[in-house]
């Protein structure tokens, strides 16, 4: 991966009143973005797009409880990504799409009750995924 400028930055941006962001001023050479306890509630569809060598992402503590389908779709060389620690529910099939490098993916903490099946299949690179103090019920029948 080349990095247009030849230096990857690592951004982390302190919490806001707001919460919010211009996700569309995010250096394009960002490799590493920290959003930690930010205030962000959702994401919007193509808050990442401008970033499209993130390696690393931390969402973390934050009160996210929705995020687009497509948010992702521009991360193809990111292989860090926690959501640990938000309000979500629940993980649609097309969340992750597009991450075919992603390595680790923390989602302790939230409130997830279900997991569409096939939700993880374009994980190919993933190497650990965590998913500790959720609601899920786990049995025999669960098909992810």
């Amino acid at each position: 991966m080349q990095i247009p400028e030849g230096v990857g930055l690592r951004i982390n941006c302190h919490p806001t009143i707001s919460g919010s962001l211009n996700f569309s001023l995010l250096p394009s050479n960002t490799i590493t973005l920290d959003l930690a306890k930010f205030g962000l509630i959702t994401l919007p569809r193509d808050a990442f797009a401008s970033a499209p060598y993130l390696q690393q992402l931390d969402l973390q503590n934050n009160g996210i409880s929705s995020i687009d389908p497509k948010t992702f779709d521009s991360l193809s060389n990111l292989r860090v990504l926690d959501l640990s620690y938000n309000s979500l529910e629940n993980i649609v099939r097309p969340l992750f799409r597009g991450l075919k490098k992603l390595e680790r993916l923390k989602l302790n903490g939230n409130k997830i009750e279900t997991i569409e099946p096939g939700a993880f299949d374009d994980l190919s690179s993933l190497v650990k995924i965590e998913l500790a103090e959720n609601k899920l019920s786990c049995d025999c029948n669960l098909e992810w």
